[in-house]
């Protein structure tokens, strides 16, 4: 789902620990600190941030481009979002199973990019 908040309208947000897998709610209002293992998912949510601030398409507001849905399976979430020469393609499935778009192999859960 981070795939989507990044690549759909809209201002993507990264939750305190959301990069090393914290499994826990953190409290409101309250020093609630985080035990640090690993950053995990570190690389995959600084790749997310690259192609948002690299692709004019996904700027948030009236500056982004309005999401086109493509024809896909009905567990797949397809779209694309083009702004002058700037387009993004995307395909997101939501399921358990392997997926098929357009040639392109989806993992569970999985996502393809371009």
């Amino acid at each position: 789902l981070a795939v989507l908040t990044f690549t759909l309208p809209g201002m993507p947000l990264i939750y305190n620990g959301q990069e090393s897998r914290l499994t826990r709610r953190l409290a409101f209002f309250e020093k609630d600190p985080i035990a640090w293992k690993t950053y995990e998912l570190g690389e995959f949510y600084a790749g997310l941030v690259a192609l948002k601030h690299k692709h004019p398409a996904l700027a948030a507001g009236q500056y982004g481009a309005p999401v086109k849905l493509l024809d896909s399976p009905a567990d797949v979430v397809a779209f694309e979002r083009r702004q002058g020469a700037d387009v993004v393609t995307v395909a997101v499935n939501l399921s358990a199973q392997p997926q098929v778009w357009q040639g392109h192999a989806l993992k569970p859960w999985g996502w393809w990019l371009a």
